[in-house]
């Protein structure tokens, strides 16, 4: 199992040090890249129609995997590499799989995203709402109640109103989605990290 490691390790040393350097504004490019703009939502676009209830359900749940595959996998990514390989020997046997499904993933909206301006925080007040509602949380609902967060802006206000998706509507929709989940790492990542490690 030890050699296996070593040997799977050493295969993947290039992309596990490139993916762990990233920094919030890449992962959570990463992340609403493969958890909102890689889904449903392309042929919403595509098709001129408006969001439906249904849309909004599925994407929510694309988020909340999204989410946890990122709370649950990139401590472990960000680490040295022979910590790595220290913490794979005492994880379950498939748990290579597990790696190598987190980065094939997350190079793979990264490469979808990067012409995306960078990020920026959303207003003070507008999160502090959100941090409020997960202190009177279970930590295992966070991912949910932040899907739901870095949906409430100009996505709810598309659907609400019925527009249809346009290229400049889904620009600034895909510009206020990326900020509020930046702004969620920047001041949670710790914690989001926490959930499931």
């Amino acid at each position: 199992m030890q050699e296996t490691t070593k040997t799977f390790l050493k295969d993947l040393e290039p992309i596990i040090k490139n993916v762990g350097s990233w920094d919030n504004a890449r992962i959570s490019r990463a992340i609403v890249t493969a958890g909102y703009r890689n889904t449903i939502l392309e042929d919403i676009h595509s098709n001129g129609t408006p969001i439906t209830d249904e849309v909004r359900e599925e994407i929510i749940n694309e988020l909340v995997t999204a989410i946890y595959m990122v709370s649950n996998m990139h401590p472990l990514i960000e680490q040295d590499i022979d910590n790595i390989e220290e913490c794979i020997l005492n994880m379950p046997e498939d748990v290579n799989e597990w790696i190598v499904t987190y980065l094939r993933e997350m190079t793979f909206a990264d490469a979808c995203s990067s012409q995306w301006d960078a990020p920026s925080e959303v207003e003070k007040a507008i999160f502090e709402e959100l941090d409020d509602e997960l202190c009177e949380l279970d930590s295992d609902d966070w991912p949910e109640v932040i899907a739901n967060f870095v949906l409430a802006g100009q996505f709810s206000h598309n659907q609400e109103n019925n527009v249809v998706l346009t290229d400049s509507v889904m620009a600034d929709m895909n510009r206020d989605v990326h900020n509020r989940m930046f702004t969620v790492l920047e001041h949670l990542d710790d914690c989001l990290y926490e959930i499931y490690g």
